[in-house]
């Protein structure tokens, strides 16, 4: 009787390993072992993967999209200086725009390809899930920009599972839920005005053109976590809409916020360069050049200095909360005098990144 224990045992060799995912989309995943192979079908998906294994963010990353790289140039230098294998992983078709390649990720051995929630209805109709599924490739669907709030959370707990990263997903749901309840704890204790927001997305990336304004989701919803009344709400229900730049000249905005960042790859772009090698002198010439665009020098906000900048990946971060944070303080500056959202990014990097912060991430009109 032991031998025959004994060999089944060596025939079924993950028994008592098996474990079973279940994701954004409520479907339930089983996996005999944890993935290997995994591919991000999004670049920036490495920001939740550092915050959860920092000491070796790439081992069982097998290929990924060049959003990071293009997008986000500043956390790539930092990363591939620290881990030059990156630069070595070949890289994948993004799902958002119809390139994702199944036959590429079964030639890659991939027993995991994570995938973005909103994008889950084009995957179905252009049949890249049925071709996974036929091949038997996993895949997952998680969230990290779309609803970051209501999201993110159970996304790093289902990213904690299939790393084998547990311990530091409930570290990280810990760490993220204590900075935002001293921002909704403070607000719920005191009487606030709230002020009229308005958020430009990615100011400056082409060039003088303006503007693209956040809606109700994402950094409109940030406004509002942080005790804000955000202007662009109102207009549209989803990410973000295009308006006519007369549009907001004729409104009496209390503050303005624009998302920003290191674009200076386009020769277009005037956006204030933020990120881990920005310095502030062209940080400083960035938003005067934001200002400076037609009609703006007119607007009382701006006469009054209540414009500010922050980094533009906050919006698909799980740093996010920082942003919140920082927003907060901006518009009610009596009430959050003790906050230091500067230290907790620092500390952030400290527990949950491969290395440690430098640069500006957010900054005020001289």
């Amino acid at each position: 009787m032991r031998r025959l224990i004994l060999l089944i045992f060596l025939v079924l060799p993950n028994v008592g390993k098996a474990f079973v995912v279940s994701d954004l989309s409520g479907r339930q995943v089983i996996f005999e072992q944890l993935p290997k192979n995994i591919i991000l079908s999004e670049g920036r998906m490495m920001y939740l993967v550092m915050a959860l294994q920092p000491q070796n963010p790439g081992h069982n990353i097998r290929a990924m999209a060049d959003d990071l790289a293009k997008a986000d140039r500043g956390t790539w230098q930092k990363l591939t200086e620290l881990y030059p294998s990156f630069l070595n992983k070949p890289t994948v078709g993004r799902s958002n725009t119809g390139q994702f390649d199944v036959e590429q990720a079964f030639s890659l051995n991939a027993d995991l390809v994570i995938f973005s929630l909103n994008y889950r209805e084009s995957l179905q109709q252009s049949e890249t899930l049925n071709r996974l599924d036929a091949l038997s490739i996993p895949y997952l669907f998680i969230d990290y920009r779309h609803d970051l709030s209501s999201n993110l959370l159970p996304s790093m707990n289902i990213l904690g599972k299939v790393l084998g990263r547990q311990a530091q997903a409930q570290k990280f749901s810990s760490f993220v839920q204590k900075q935002l309840d001293i921002v909704e704890q403070r607000l719920a204790e005191n009487k606030y005005k709230q002020p009229l927001v308005l958020l430009e997305r990615a100011a400056g990336i082409n060039g003088p053109a303006c503007c693209r304004i956040f809606g109700q989701a994402n950094f409109g919803a940030f406004a509002e976590m942080a005790g804000g009344k955000n202007w662009g709400s109102s207009k549209t229900s989803g990410v973000s809409v295009d308006l006519n730049p007369e549009t907001l000249l004729v409104e009496d905005f209390d503050i303005i916020i624009a998302t920003a960042g290191d674009w200076t790859h386009k020769k277009q772009s005037i956006s204030p360069p933020l990120g881990y090698s920005a310095q502030q002198a062209l940080v400083d010439s960035g938003m005067q050049a934001l200002v400076q665009r037609t009609g703006w020098s007119q607007m009382p906000v701006v006469k009054n200095k209540q414009v500010y900048v922050i980094w533009h990946q906050f919006y698909n971060h799980p740093g996010y909360f920082v942003a919140i944070q920082m927003m907060a303080k901006w518009m009610h500056p009596s009430l959050f005098t003790d906050l230091n959202p500067q230290q907790v990014w620092q500390e952030y990097h400290k527990q949950f990144m491969p290395f440690q912060s430098s640069g500006i991430f957010w900054s005020q009109l001289p």
